[in-house]
């Protein structure tokens, strides 16, 4: 759910208002976006995409059934195995909990990094014959635990992305309750050694999840946001920011959005521009408990997108109609519903049905078969299966 780019902003966090009059809800257009299924059988948490065969087609990369598999563009009936679960760590590949794609080995392409209950590992993209071949496994660390969420993110603007991670656990280790930033040695060494960097060391508790970056107070540098669930964890039911000092390795100084310890079962918060007025606000959603909402700057007053679906768990934000606002699209795995919310470029949405029979873990906004707009890829967790829709903008 990583959005690239914002509109600065000055952003101070007050007490806000509750707005709730601006959802509108469609049934019919959903039918025009195509359903594909590529995969079913297996618990799939999370899904990602990249073209690796350069043939202006996403591969799609998950794990499930033990393994971790790629299925190649554009038909995606071709699959590669990429790694197997390891009969000692049995819990390591057979689910993983995130992944993302990442740089780790600085030789230009991407590189898979995944997390499980306990640790992240990544897989090392080959230099030839990427979608034809196993890729090589090499652990990242086995100190932060239950990581459900791995972001790729230049955050100390060297323009290279870097690796952050967090810790999801209460009292299971060193960095419980915290989000880290993961600092590979040099890529000439062998093994990589990594150094752990806590940027919110015990001040993300609560059951983090889903946090993502933007340049919340207009100070030039990428500040987080994130949602942690509560339940049965103590210390959640909030949504956050997260600002980052001049050293990205020191501290963040964190801000709670309104309603904190009342937004029950919140998961994700991303910062973007939501309404056309050149400030960030916050999008976000309570994907253990109900509803989207998002968060207006500079006030924070909330305002309601959906207020009734049901473990939105599964949720990404980008333009999906290429108009150039930022809209969303989410699968409540409570209500069975796939669907995404049209922005009108002043923060009212209209809700389109992709479909009223899916549940989710876990959703991406990409362009997955090069026809230059944006599709919605998903990890079908409780419906075990990995699906796709297709945008028939073009």
């Amino acid at each position: 759910m990583t959005l690239n780019s914002f509109l600065p902003c000055r952003a101070a966090v007050l007490s806000g208002l509750l707005i709730s009059s601006i959802t509108i809800t469609k049934g019919a257009e959903g039918a025009k976006w195509i359903r594909h299924e590529i995969f079913s059988g297996a618990h799939v948490n999370s899904a990602t995409a990249a073209d690796y065969n350069n043939d202006g087609h996403q591969e799609i990369i998950f794990s499930g059934a033990g393994q971790i598999l790629m299925y190649l563009g554009p038909d995606y009936q071709k699959k590669q195995v990429l790694a197997m679960a390891d009969p000692k760590q049995p819990k390591r590949k057979d689910q993983c909990i995130h992944s993302v794609l990442h740089d780790v080995d600085g030789d230009g392409d991407l590189d898979f990094v995944g997390s499980y209950v306990r640790g992240l590992f990544w897989l090392e993209c080959p230099s030839k014959n990427a979608t034809k071949t196993s890729w090589k496994m090499h652990q990242i660390t086995d100190q932060i635990h239950g990581v459900h969420c791995i972001r790729s993110f230049d955050i100390d603007r060297d323009g290279k992305p870097d690796l952050i991670a967090n810790d999801f656990t209460v009292d299971k280790g060193p960095y419980s309750g915290s989000i880290c930033w993961l600092k590979p040695s040099s890529p000439k060494d062998e093994p990589i050694s990594w150094s752990i960097i806590p940027i919110a060391k015990g001040t993300a508790p609560g059951g983090s999840h889903y946090f993502d970056f933007g340049d919340v107070n207009a100070d030039g540098r990428p500040d987080l946001t994130l949602g942690a669930k509560g339940k049965p964890f103590t210390g959640g039911n909030y949504f956050a920011v997260f600002y980052a000092p001049k050293d990205p390795a020191q501290p963040w100084r964190r801000k709670f959005l309104p309603e904190a310890g009342n937004q029950t079962g919140a998961t994700h918060a991303a910062p973007a521009d939501v309404n056309g007025d050149g400030k960030t606000d916050v999008l976000a959603s309570r994907g253990h408990g109900i509803g989207v909402v998002w968060f207006e700057a500079p006030d924070w007053t909330q305002h309601i997108i959906d207020d009734k679906i049901t473990f939105p768990h599964s949720t990404d934000f980008g333009d999906i109609d290429g108009d150039g606002d930022i809209d969303l699209s989410t699968v409540g795995y409570g209500s069975k519903l796939a669907a995404w919310y049209e922005n009108d470029g002043t923060g009212k949405f209209t809700r389109h049905i992709l479909s009223l029979n899916q549940m989710a873990y876990d959703t991406m906004i990409t362009d997955l078969d090069g026809d230059g707009d944006k599709d919605i890829l998903v990890a079908g967790q409780r419906s075990e299966n990995v699906v796709w829709f297709e945008n028939p903008q073009k």
